[in-house]
C-alpha cells in the first residue's frame, strides 16, 4: 500500500468514526496505523543496512577470489647485515581488483620473507657481521688469556684482532645488547717488553689507532707479559680498548672463526 492510499484511507475513517461518535475507537485505530508506518520504517531501513552487509561482504569474497597467476620462485635472499635477510616473490592479478576492491584491497602482488644465509663455516651460534666476521663473545665462561687463545684455536680460530676500524664497528654493532660478565673480555694482543707490538696470532701488530681507551687503563711497566682486552663501563656505551691486563687472570673473551 502506497502512501497515498494509507492517507486517504486515514481521512475516510476519521470521517465515519465523527460521524458515529467514535473518538476513542479512532485515537486507538489512529496510533495502530502509525506505529505499522513506523515498524515499516524500521523494516526498511534494515533491509537497507542488511542489504550494505552482504554488498560488503561479496565484495570481500570477490577480493579474496579474484583470479590471480601463480607466485614466481623466491628470489635469493638478500642480506644487508649478518646471517639474516629477506626473499620476495610476485604474481598477477585481475585488473578489477582496483575496480571492486579499490584502496581497500590488500596487496596481493607481492610477498616477503625472512630468511638465512648458509654459511657452512660460521657456526649458527657465532655471530656472523655486516662485513662477513665470524664472532662470537663468550659472556659466560672466565679463561685465562693463554686459554682462551687454546679454545678459540679449537674452534677454527682465534681470540679476535680487532686491526681495522671496520671490525671494530662490526663487533660494536653485534654485541650492543651483551653484557660482560668479568671487569673486560681478552681480545688477541700480548706483550714481552715495552718495546714490542702486540703480537697476535693473526693480521696487524700494528698499535691501536682508533676506538676509545679506557680512561688510565695504561701499560704496567713493571710487569710483562701484558694482554690485550676491551671494557665496557656501562651497557649502554661502547667498548672500550684496556691494557696492562694480569694475562693469567679469568675473564670472558672473543673468538674469530676463520674461513678456510
Amino acid at each position: 500500500m502506497d502512501a497515498t492510499r494509507v492517507f486517504c484511507l486515514i481521512i475516510y475513517v476519521v470521517s465515519v468514526c465523527a460521524d458515529n461518535g467514535m473518538e476513542d475507537r479512532f485515537e486507538y485505530l489512529r496510533q495502530s496505523v502509525v506505529g505499522n508506518i513506523n515498524l515499516a520504517g524500521h523494516i526498511s531501513s534494515s533491509i537497507s543496512k542488511a542489504h550494505d552487509n552482504v554488498k560488503s561482504g561479496l565484495y570481500i569474497t570477490l577480493c579474496n577470489f579474484l583470479p590471480c597467476s601463480d607466485w614466481s620462485e623466491w628470489t635469493s635472499c638478500d642480506s644487508v647485515v649478518g646471517r639474516y635477510g629477506t626473499q620476495n616473490r610476485l604474481r598477477e592479478c585481475g585488473q578489477n581488483v582496483s575496480e571492486i576492491c579499490k584502496e581497500n584491497t590488500p596487496n596481493r602482488n607481492k610477498d616477503s620473507r625472512k630468511c638465512m644465509i648458509d654459511i657452512p663455516w660460521c657456526p649458527l651460534e657465532f655471530e656472523y657481521t655486516r662485513h662477513g666476521y665470524c664472532i662470537k663473545l663468550f659472556n659466560e665462561s672466565f679463561l685465562s688469556w693463554y686459554d682462551a687463545q687454546i679454545t678459540c684455536s679449537e674452534l677454527g680460530g682465534s681470540l679476535i684482532n680487532i686491526d681495522t676500524e671496520i671490525k671494530y664497528n662490526d663487533i660494536q654493532e653485534a654485541f650492543k645488547s651483551v653484557s660482560l660478565t668479568s671487569i673486560y673480555a681478552w681480545v688477541d694482543g700480548i706483550k714481552f717488553n715495552a718495546n714490542e707490538n702486540w703480537n697476535v696470532e693473526r693480521g696487524s701488530r700494528k698499535p691501536v689507532t682508533f676506538g676509545t681507551w679506557f680512561e688510565g687503563a695504561e701499560e704496567n711497566k713493571i710487569k710483562y707479559p701484558q694482554c690485550l682486552g676491551v671494557i665496557r663501563k656501562s651497557q649502554s656505551e661502547p667498548l672500550m680498548w684496556c691494557v696492562g691486563n694480569v694475562c693469567e687472570n679469568r675473564e670472558n673473551y672473543i673468538c674469530e672463526k676463520y674461513k678456510k
